[in-house]
């Protein structure tokens, strides 16, 4: 095992170093906390004396509430969640229908003149417009089930 040569004045300085921090954790054990402590038991004794309990309670002003306004604050917020889920239904529906009718409006305009001689895509386009108008009315009536519902 190699060993550390220390040279005599760093060897003096360590040495100086421990002895000053063995004095200071001395005072500190044998001086410092104890005055500490008796300094915190004289300023429990002179401001934190108190003899009676009892003189310390307060009264606790808790509201207590009141259960027929909570539940009239609750059926208040459930219906405009209702009401709000009435709103979304239909615009929904009203978005759908909407974007039917674009698509509707599509197909027709790209239906080409049966004069042309190009009858199969005709044919094909009319199928996709009776599709989409049989969607528009199944629309139109969940609409309506919707605002018989609400």
């Amino acid at each position: 095992m190699a060993s550390l040569g220390i040279g005599f004045e760093s060897k003096k300085q360590v040495d100086d170093f421990c002895q000053k921090l063995s004095k200071e954790a001395e005072e500190l054990l044998s001086k410092f906390f104890p005055e500490k402590l008796e300094q915190l038991q004289m300023l429990l004794k002179t401001s934190f004396n108190c003899e009676d309990l009892a003189s310390i309670k307060a009264p606790l002003d808790i509201p207590i509430p009141d259960p027929a306004k909570e539940e009239a604050r609750r059926k208040k917020k459930e219906e405009k969640e209702g009401k709000k889920d009435k709103d979304s239904d239909k615009e929904e529906g009203k978005k759908d229908k909407d974007s039917d009718k674009e698509a509707e409006h599509g197909v027709h305009l790209q239906i080409p003149r049966i004069e042309d001689g190009n009858n199969f895509g005709v044919a094909v386009q009319e199928k996709v417009f009776e599709l989409l108008t049989n969607t528009r009315t199944k629309i139109e009536a969940f609409q309506t089930q919707i605002s018989k519902y609400y």
